[in-house]
Parts: C-alpha cells; sequence; structure tokens
C-alpha cells in the first residue's frame, strides 16, 4: 500500500524535474555566468537579458571546448522585433563567441523592454563520429559588463598588477639597498 504512494511520488517528482529541465528560456544577469550549459547541435536556446544599468556597456561570451567542432550563432530577439536594429558586433575568437552592446539612459537595449539573446548550435566541419549530429554540446555563457571594452574583473588585476609593481620598486631601490650595504662600526 505504501509502495504504490511512495512510487507515485517518485514518478511525479520525475516527470516534474524532467519539464523544467527541458524549458528553453533562461536568465542572464550581469557577472553572473552559467557554466556547464547543454545544447543539442541544430536547436537553440532563448536567454532573457536582464539587471542592465543605464548607459553601460556589456558583452555576452560563449566559450566551449575545442574538441566539438560546433558553430554557435548569437541573435538578438526584442520584444517589439525590430529587424533593422544591427547590434551584432560578434567576434569569434579560438573557441569563444562574443557580442558587444550598451544600453541607452534608461538601462534598455535601443528601447526594447524586453530583450532576449538566442543562442544556436550547429555542427562545423566534418567528422566520422556516428550520430554526431544529434550530440549534445556543453559550453559556458557570461552577460559581462565592460569598462572602456574591457571587463571588470581585468581592469581590477590591472590595477592590482600596478600596486605591486610600484610596491616592487619601492623595495628594490630603497630596502634592499639598506639590507646590503655594511654597517659602520664606530671606534671610541
Amino acid at each position: 500500500m505504501y509502495f504504490n504512494y511512495v512510487f507515485i511520488l517518485v514518478i511525479s517528482y520525475c516527470i516534474f524535474t524532467i519539464s523544467f529541465s527541458t524549458k528553453t528560456d533562461k536568465t542572464l544577469l550581469p557577472d553572473m555566468p552559467l557554466d556547464e550549459e547543454v545544447l543539442k547541435l541544430g536547436t537553440y536556446r532563448n536567454y532573457r537579458v536582464k539587471g542592465l544599468k543605464p548607459n553601460s556597456h556589456y558583452e555576452i561570451r560563449i566559450s566551449y571546448p575545442a574538441i566539438n567542432p560546433t558553430l554557435f550563432s548569437i541573435e538578438w530577439i526584442h520584444e517589439n522585433d525590430n529587424k533593422d536594429l544591427d547590434l551584432s558586433k560578434t567576434r569569434k575568437l579560438l573557441n569563444t563567441e562574443k557580442l558587444m552592446f550598451q544600453t541607452d539612459e534608461s538601462g534598455l537595449i535601443n528601447g526594447n523592454q524586453k530583450s532576449w539573446v538566442k543562442i544556436t548550435a550547429e555542427n562545423e566541419g566534418l567528422t566520422n563520429i556516428p550520430n554526431a549530429d544529434t550530440r549534445t554540446i556543453t559550453y559556458n555563457i557570461v552577460l559581462e559588463s565592460l569598462l572602456y571594452g574591457i571587463p571588470y574583473p581585468v581592469v581590477i588585476m590591472i590595477i592590482l598588477l600596478l600596486i605591486s609593481l610600484i610596491f616592487i620598486y619601492y623595495f628594490i631601490m630603497y630596502y634592499l639597498p639598506v639590507l646590503f650595504t655594511p654597517k659602520k662600526k664606530y671606534n671610541e
């Protein structure tokens, strides 16, 4: 008797988790990376872009393993569906796909209240792996804040590097000579 209730509970839990794990819309927040996202080749996933600050620069970056020859594309989907918007300043660098954009005075992307990013994965190149067109690709995606076209963590790292270089210079120029100069002995 109790076994039937437990069995029904387990089955309903499995159906509930499977139905929510296959949902295609996710939220992309600034400086909050989404790691180990999975996408089947030939399909797409939409990411809702939220939490943008006014008059700020951002980049959406996708990185993926080099062992999977995959072509990722990033496309904007807007609420009012303006086809004349050209925000696609994408750049492909090794195994990274990037899209840079800027928000307006109200924190919107070209006046659109709701914006999504559509990520599509397609097979690139030839392979002798059986069923290569149906494999899944693991990737990481991040919406990163920029300062003059440079991500904030890199700016902080540059500042820390400059501070440590100044400290090393001070140490070499002023402290080391004091350590290695012989002390004078006073004879009376």
